[in-house]
């Protein structure tokens, strides 16, 4: 299959409250290879709440952030009382079971610098394509890349417990997205190499890996959007780099499908990340700035006159957003009549603006997920065309993709961009 171009865009990621992909300097380190949160040293608690650096030299040099003061912390829980239903409710997971808690322990341990310089440009497809460096580094670090497979494959998550500093370090969630680019370009190394299950062991745990990101109680925006990256980039491979060889091999293509391609409740997921971008405005950046224990965030200087008007406002307009996403039907991602309008009604003029500036980078993000979601079905409908079985339909529209036979091109519906076309290769050719 040929793609033109196979973009993932997500316009306004930097606005949506502070949102932004740190970008993180990358040193290669060996990290330790005690146990996870097993041996006597390391109680439960510790294991939950701590930060562990690698090793005492790297100790100083992590950025922390803040503990809520308790001022802020008292107006955030009062404002859950006040709306229960933007309290996440926490799952109980084993230690030894919880896929992010593991993953955030191997970034931790190798101080956010997994994926090293040499590699970062080709894996993001910057610079030329060398499997040799990728494959040197692979039969050094092999013990690892088996560990986070292993990890990947955990079958929950939870952020029940993790401490305040922990859960939201923007570093730690890009430390897992570069697992996934490194997993990516792994198994495009082992599909060259004529390995196609290991090619699929790889691409499925970036996969896992973003399900473990994103899907814990209530992510953050920003663990959605480098999910969705993630899963982009693991798509995008699959497309490039091994439908073609796969397309007259219906068990393997069902296989790779089931991995890569299963139906998913994108609807179900953004109500989620909202929820957790709710949770983490206001325990990070909102309680604490109004408390006089933060410092001042918004970009153009506006002040929060109306405290009360402005927490009920800011609720009220996400527990619409939510409840217009637990309303789709199945299957169904339906954002054609998305507006990020905040319920200003009733606030002064500079509590109203710094409310619409709070809430404007949504209007980026969530038509950029519903294009995500276009695309990956795209490729889930590619595959069952292939098959000779009935395509999924556009989450987004409802509507049948446009397949065109003679030109072997399938396009999603109304969309005549070249760009989000692709090209089916012909299993009798």
């Amino acid at each position: 299959m040929n793609t033109r171009k196979n973009r993932f865009i997500l316009p306004g990621i930097i606005g949506v409250g502070g949102i932004a992909v740190v970008a993180v300097i990358l040193a290669n380190r060996q990290p330790s290879t005690k146990a996870r949160g097993h041996d006597d040293a390391d109680p439960q608690l510790s294991f939950r709440s701590e930060i562990r650096p690698a090793d005492e030299d790297t100790k100083g040099s992590r950025r922390r952030i803040q503990e809520p003061g308790a001022r802020s912390l008292a107006l955030y829980e009062s404002t859950l009382e006040k709306y229960p239903d933007m309290k996440p409710s926490y799952r109980d997971v084993p230690d030894d079971q919880n896929g992010y808690l593991q993953l955030l322990q191997i970034v931790e341990e190798w101080d956010f610098s997994i994926l090293p310089d040499h590699l970062r440009g080709m894996l993001e497809g910057k610079a030329d394509w060398d499997a040799g460096k990728l494959r040197a580094w692979y039969g050094e670090h092999r013990a690892l890349i088996n560990e986070v497979l292993a990890i990947a494959a955990l079958p929950d998550r939870s952020t029940k417990g993790i401490g305040f500093g922990r859960l939201y370090r923007s570093q730690t969630k890009t430390g897992i997205s570069d697992l996934g680019k490194i997993l990516t370009g792994l198994s495009r190394m082992t599909a060259d190499d004529g390995d196609d299950t290991g090619a699929l062991r790889f691409l499925s745990g970036v996969k896992r890996l973003g399900a473990h990101l994103s899907g814990t109680e209530a992510p953050s925006m920003l663990a959605k959007v480098l999910e969705e990256g993630m899963r982009a980039q693991a798509e995008k491979c699959f497309s490039a780099h091994h439908l073609e060889r796969l397309a007259d091999k219906p068990k393997a293509l069902r296989q790779w499908r089931d991995a890569l391609h299963a139906p998913e409740d994108r609807a179900e997921e953004t109500r989620r990340a909202l929820l957790g971008e709710w949770n983490y405005m206001m325990r990070v950046h909102l309680t604490p700035f109004m408390t006089g224990e933060g410092p001042v965030f918004s970009e153009k200087g506006y002040a929060i006159k109306d405290q009360p008007g402005f927490i009920a406002a800011y609720t009220r307009t996400h527990q619409a957003w939510m409840a217009e996403l637990a309303a789709q039907p199945p299957g169904r991602f339906d954002i054609s009549q998305w507006k990020s309008t905040a319920a200003t009604g009733g606030l002064d003029a500079e509590t109203a603006a710094m409310l619409q500036e709070m809430l404007h980078g949504i209007d980026g993000i969530v038509p950029a997920l519903g294009t995500t979601a276009t695309r990956s079905v795209r490729d889930r409908a590619a595959i069952s065309i292939l098959l000779g079985e009935e395509p999924p339909v556009d989450p987004v529209s409802g509507q049948p993709y446009r397949w065109d036979p003679a030109t072997r091109t399938l396009s999603p519906p109304g969309d005549d961009d070249p760009d989000e076309a692709i090209q089916l290769p012909d299993p009798g050719a």
